[in-house]
């Protein structure tokens, strides 16, 4: 899903399947896993792993993923968090991006 345009490049998101099992993602402070993993699958919550890309002319040049996602929504993670780890994730795909077109260039 296209998200906007930051230093030139098209950035996308998308959820991803999360692998990891849910009691090898949180600690010890949470007690009821299966709790959580049923209100994940009633759709109370989302668990996922997020992707950003930054793109060019339709091309993937720089990736980020963060696994282990649990928001009330997907959508929360890239607007209400756009702040906090979308915009880090953003920050290393333009990097990764760039870095790849200096590598093209040379």
């Amino acid at each position: 899903m296209y998200i906007e345009t930051i230093d030139g490049f098209d950035i996308h998101f998308e959820a991803l399947p999360e692998d990891l099992q849910l009691q090898d993602t949180f600690d010890d402070t949470v007690t009821d896993i299966d709790q959580l993993a049923w209100d994940i699958d009633s759709g109370k919550y989302e668990y996922f792993c997020a992707k950003v890309s930054a793109n060019k002319s339709g091309v993937e040049l720089g990736t980020d993923y963060l696994g282990a996602c649990l928001y009330d929504s997907i959508e929360q993670f890239y607007t209400e968090y756009h702040d906090d780890y979308f915009i880090d994730m953003v920050s290393s795909a333009i990097d990764e991006a760039k870095a790849t077109i200096e590598l093209i260039n040379h």
